[in-house]
């Protein structure tokens, strides 16, 4: 599936798994997308504002905090990016699934998350020009 113009993005890949994020960063940018990467809570909050992120795909569970630590980290950015939350065995909690537009199981298929990604990107608002 190629990307569909204008349609690419930066996308943050939150966990502390570096395979995880490997996989996830190589599958979005063979689809032209932006990647950038954090290995814990901490680094999700460090990524530089400056980068206009309009995705980010994280963990639920990751050191140096809390996903609500995350979540917050990622609220304070303007626009604040779609979360799509991946998760292999919890169950996030209605507080926190409040705050997320999308969750899905670890592993994710690689046509699963381009499938979320397309669809995250269609519902954001078009940049203006």
């Amino acid at each position: 599936m190629a990307p569909l113009p204008g349609r690419t993005a930066a996308i943050l890949v939150a966990d502390d798994d570096a395979l995880v994020r490997a996989v996830l960063r190589m599958a979005l940018v063979a689809h032209g997308h932006t990647v950038v990467e954090a290995f814990d809570a901490a680094s999700v909050a460090e990524v530089d504002a400056q980068v206009p992120i309009a995705i980010a795909i994280l963990d639920i569970n990751m050191p140096g905090g809390t996903v609500h630590d995350s979540l917050d980290a990622l609220a304070a950015r303007r626009p604040m990016p779609a979360v799509l939350l991946l998760s292999g065995d919890d169950r996030p909690d209605a507080a926190v699934l409040a705050r997320v537009a999308g969750l899905a199981r670890k592993p994710i298929e690689l046509d699963e998350l381009h499938a979320r990604v397309a669809a995250l990107l269609s519902a954001a608002p078009q940049p203006e020009h």
